[in-house]
């Protein structure tokens, strides 16, 4: 039988150097295209791994911050809940020594600032609510908070143009102006200027009480009939 097998040893040796497609030509990309990524094959390969490696670093990144988010909450938490005061500050402590740059060490702060207050530390307690002033995010809900914690700090110890600097920071913050301007009125007016303390009682919008009102007619008199 003399017709050959197209599979004899002859033909096999032939068909097995046939050329393969590369990877470019299976993935149908465009023949220049496919020809610069022969060209430069081995940069290309050094890039995705360097890309691999860098989704990794930032998936352990996330797993690292979200861990530490809540091992310094779980730590806040825990110093919120200690009864005796020498304990939960020096808990607190710990938690802004620890937890740096956490949400957790900024609120540390202002517990600790606020306990300065209450116990009459005012000056302690400027402070801190300034230390946490400089560690909040300009955008943060915190801001407000600390702005009003800092004057009425600042008002206890007697440090009124201190007092009133703050004040007028609420005035410029969406939904506490009315309070900045409140507290700016009777400042004013305890001090005798009610050129400003009745420019600042006017400024109010939402005078719900009526206790703006109120001063503003005790600071202009209501004009003399019959005269």
């Amino acid at each position: 039988m003399n017709d050959q097998s197209a599979f004899n040893k002859i033909n096999l040796q032939t068909i097995d150097i046939e050329k393969k497609p590369d990877i470019f030509e299976q993935l149908n990309l465009p023949p220049e295209f496919a020809a610069f990524c022969r060209k430069n094959s081995k940069g290309i390969k050094v890039t995705a791994i360097c890309i691999g490696v860098a989704l990794i670093a930032w998936s352990g990144y996330d797993y690292y911050t979200a861990t530490r988010l809540e091992k310094s909450t779980s730590f806040l938490a825990a110093a919120m809940e200690e009864v005796a005061e020498d304990l939960r500050v020096e808990k607190l402590a710990k938690v802004i020594d620890n937890h740096s740059g956490t949400d957790a060490a900024l609120w540390g702060m202002v517990e600790l600032a606020h306990t300065d207050l209450k116990n009459g530390r005012y000056k302690e307690a400027a402070g801190r609510y300034r230390e946490a002033l400089a560690s909040a995010d300009d955008e943060s809900p915190i801001v407000p908070l600390l702005h009003l914690s800092l004057a009425q700090a600042c008002e206890q110890d007697k440090d009124t143009e201190s007092a009133i600097k703050e004040y007028q920071a609420l005035t410029g913050i969406k939904g506490f102006a009315d309070m900045g301007y409140m507290a700016l009125g009777r400042i004013y007016e305890q001090r005798g200027d009610t050129v400003k303390a009745r420019d600042a009682y006017e400024k109010i919008e939402n005078d719900q009480s009526g206790w703006a009102k109120e001063r503003l007619a005790n600071l202009i008199p209501p004009a003399k009939t019959g005269e």
